[in-house]
């Protein structure tokens, strides 16, 4: 009898174990999602943060270049040569 329950009282230790081991696999595997979440979020603002930058340099660059072409065709509307 005694050792039925030595056998049954290691059988729950060892399910016990499995079970804290699963959770532990769980619970790895849900942090392993959220910081792939992050990762893609992350990503994400940085493109965002690229194309406000691209957007407003290329607004700069583009009154650059009307400026330009506007001090071009009044050189030439005074007839000075371009």
């Amino acid at each position: 009898m005694a050792g039925r329950r030595k056998k049954a009282k290691r059988e729950r230790k060892l399910s016990e174990r499995q079970i804290a081991a699963g959770k532990a696999l769980q619970l790895t595997w849900e942090l392993k999602g959220r910081l792939k979440s992050f990762q893609m979020y992350y990503l994400r603002i940085g493109a965002m943060l690229a194309r406000v930058r691209d957007e407003k340099v290329f607004s700069v660059l583009d009154d650059v270049i009307q400026n330009a072409m506007a001090v071009t065709k009044a050189g030439d509307a005074f007839g000075n040569p371009a």
